[in-house]
C-alpha cells in the first residue's frame, strides 16, 4: 500500500475482524436538478474468510427513485457494465441545517471486482447509468472525471502504490487552495470543502459555480503552482479573504 493514504480511509473491528478501506467520497451532481444529490464512493471490506470491493451510492432528493430495485451501469469505452443495487438503508429526511429540504435518503451498494475498477481508471471515455424504479439518471463530463480520479487515487492507495501516481497531485475539489497550500488536508482546505459540501451545492447557483470551478480550476492551479509569488499572491488576494468569510458566515 502506498505510503500517501489520504485519499482512503481505514477501519478495523476487533470483534468481526473486519477491515474496512473507504474512499473520501465525492458529490455527483446533476448540472440542471440541485434538488437531487448523489454520493459515489469506493468501499473494500476484508475479513479473514472473504474480501468484497463495493460501489457506494446515496442518494439525496425530495422524490424516491427505489434505487434498491434498479441497476447502475458503467459506460468504460463504450463497453457496458452493468451492476445490480443492494440495498443499504432508506430514510426520510427534514430539513437540513443549511434550510435545504433533503425529503428522502436511499443508500445502496454494487459488486465489482479490481478487474472493473482498473478498467474505470484507465478508460478515457466513462458515462454513467444509474437505475431507479420506472426512473434513471445520466451522469458525464466533469462529474464523472471526478469519479475516474477518485478510483485512481484509490487504487494507488489500496493496491498498487506505483500506479496513477499523477492522480495524488490532484484534489478532487478545492484545485487552487490546495496547490496553493500545499496539501490536500491543510485545515483552510478543509474548511473550504466543507463549506462547498454543506452550503454552497446545495443552492443552484452554487452548482453553477462549482461546475464552472471543476472545469476551469486545474488550469488556474497549474499555472499558479509554477511561480512561489503567485502562489503568494494568490493566498493573500484569493484564498485568505475566502477562507475568513467562510469563517465568519453562518451557514
Amino acid at each position: 500500500m502506498s505510503s500517501d493514504k489520504h485519499f482512503t480511509e481505514q477501519t478495523y473491528d476487533q470483534f468481526t475482524k473486519l477491515t474496512t478501506t473507504t474512499s473520501k467520497p465525492e458529490k455527483i451532481l446533476l448540472e440542471k436538478e440541485g434538488s437531487r444529490q448523489f454520493f459515489i464512493g469506493i468501499r473494500h471490506i476484508k475479513s479473514p474468510d472473504f474480501e468484497s470491493l463495493l460501489i457506494d451510492v446515496k442518494l439525496n432528493t425530495r422524490k424516491w427513485m427505489f434505487l434498491k430495485k434498479g441497476s447502475i451501469i458503467f459506460l468504460l469505452d463504450a463497453e457496458p457494465i452493468n451492476l445490480t443495487a443492494y440495498e443499504n438503508y432508506s430514510n426520510v429526511l427534514g430539513h437540513s441545517q443549511s434550510g435545504f429540504d433533503l425529503g428522502m435518503e436511499e443508500s445502496v451498494y454494487y459488486r465489482i471486482d479490481k478487474i472493473i475498477l482498473e478498467k474505470m481508471c484507465n478508460s478515457n471515455a466513462i458515462s454513467i447509468r444509474i437505475e431507479g424504479l420506472n426512473t434513471y439518471l445520466e451522469f458525464s463530463g466533469n462529474n464523472v472525471d471526478r469519479f475516474k480520479l477518485m478510483c485512481q487515487q484509490f487504487y494507488n492507495n489500496y493496491y498498487d502504490s506505483t500506479k496513477y501516481t499523477d492522480s495524488l497531485n490532484k484534489s478532487s475539489g478545492c484545485f487552487i487552495a490546495t496547490c496553493v497550500l500545499g496539501d490536500y488536508n491543510h485545515p483552510v482546505v478543509k474548511d473550504l470543502r466543507f463549506f462547498r459540501d454543506n452550503w454552497l451545492v446545495n443552492r443552484k447557483y452554487g452548482i453553477t459555480f462549482t461546475n464552472w470551478y471543476y472545469k476551469h480550476g486545474p488550469r488556474a492551479a497549474n499555472i499558479i503552482s509554477k511561480s512561489l509569488i503567485l502562489k503568494y499572491l494568490t493566498f493573500l488576494l484569493i484564498v485568505k479573504p475566502i477562507h475568513l468569510f467562510v469563517k465568519l458566515f453562518k451557514y
